[in-house]
This record gives structure tokens, C-alpha cells and sequence, in this order.
């Protein structure tokens, strides 16, 4: 062995090596392990999922690059949208479809609470729970934000068109890409 190999501790002997490689067989055989491999997807096997999700039939399309956890605009901007187009241009409620495409730190805003709590995101993150005022270990953002429905005018500050959480969003059509 060199120098180099000795000074970063890195000496394997060769029974250790072919004790280990003997263990990744066997466990390979028992279907213990199984090999990754890169995927090399093809437009076409996705394209119809993903038509599905943000096509259909609407008046208008609107995309939002959600691109980092920490722009809490992004939630009154969608909603403002929808209302944009529902109360202010009179089209009916569901002609503006809107798709998401979260990525970067953002796609952290579409994991479930399980996650947020077993790797500490909110900590990673920056995001504080505001009823805790500590690292959130819940998805603050998924919720809804108020706690009426659509039979509540607009100027109701409970009414589902003031709502920007996740939930009161996917309520109004909004479709979340990750």
C-alpha cells in the first residue's frame, strides 16, 4: 500500500474484504438487497400522469415555481389568483386551473408529519410552528388556514376564499407537483 492509503486509515485486509463481499452475496441471494439502478424515465411514461393532473378542461392555466420553503408569499399569491379570477373577472369558481410545481427546499411543503417529525425539517429548514414558536416537526403549511366553506362571502375572514393553507387550496382545484 502507499503512503496516502496508510495515513487516511483506510487498510482492508483482504480476509475483511472477502468476509464482507461474501455478506453481500448472501444477502443478496436471501433478496435482502436488491441493486439500484438509475432510473432514465421517458417522456411518455409520465406524460400521461401528468396531463391528467394539470390538463383538462378551463379557461385559463396558471403555474407557480415554488422553488424555496422560505417564500410565504407563494400561498397568498395562489390564492389571490383563484379570487383574482373568480370575484374580480366574474368566471366561475373551478375555470382557472392551477398547478404548483414545487422543488428545491419546497417540496418539503408536500411531505406528511411523520416526515417533518422523524428528520427534523422544520429545524433543517428554518420553518418555526407558530403555535409553538419552536422548529416545527409538523407540516405547518398542509392545514387549512380557516375554518368556513364557500357558502361564507369572500369578505368572511373564515371563509374558504381567504384559506391559503394546502387543504382549502386542493379544495378550489389546486393540483401540488413534486
Amino acid at each position: 500500500m502507499d503512503d496516502q492509503t496508510k495515513r487516511r486509515g483506510l487498510e482492508v485486509s483482504r480476509r475483511t474484504a472477502l468476509r464482507g463481499a461474501a455478506a453481500l452475496g448472501a444477502a443478496v441471494a436471501a433478496g435482502l438487497v436488491t441493486s439500484a439502478r438509475a432510473h432514465n424515465l421517458q417522456p411518455a411514461e409520465f406524460q400521461d400522469a401528468y396531463e391528467a393532473a394539470v390538463g383538462g378542461p378551463a379557461l385559463h392555466y396558471q403555474l407557480y415555481q415554488f422553488v424555496n420553503i422560505q417564500n410565504p408569499i407563494v400561498w397568498q399569491n395562489i390564492r389571490n389568483g383563484l379570487n383574482g379570477s373568480q370575484f374580480s373577472y366574474g368566471e366561475p369558481p373551478g375555470s382557472l386551473k392551477v398547478a404548483v410545481q414545487c422543488y428545491a427546499t419546497a417540496n418539503i411543503a408536500t411531505y406528511n408529519d411523520a416526515i417533518w417529525e422523524k428528520y427534523q425539517l422544520g429545524a433543517k429548514h428554518g420553518v418555526v410552528d407558530p403555535a409553538t414558536e419552536q422548529p416545527a416537526t409538523r407540516n405547518i403549511f398542509y392545514p387549512r388556514t380557516t375554518t368556513g366553506g364557500s357558502d361564507l362571502p369572500p369578505s368572511d375572514p373564515q371563509s374558504l376564499w381567504n384559506d391559503s393553507g394546502m387543504v382549502g387550496l386542493m379544495e378550489r382545484g389546486v393540483t401540488f407537483l413534486t
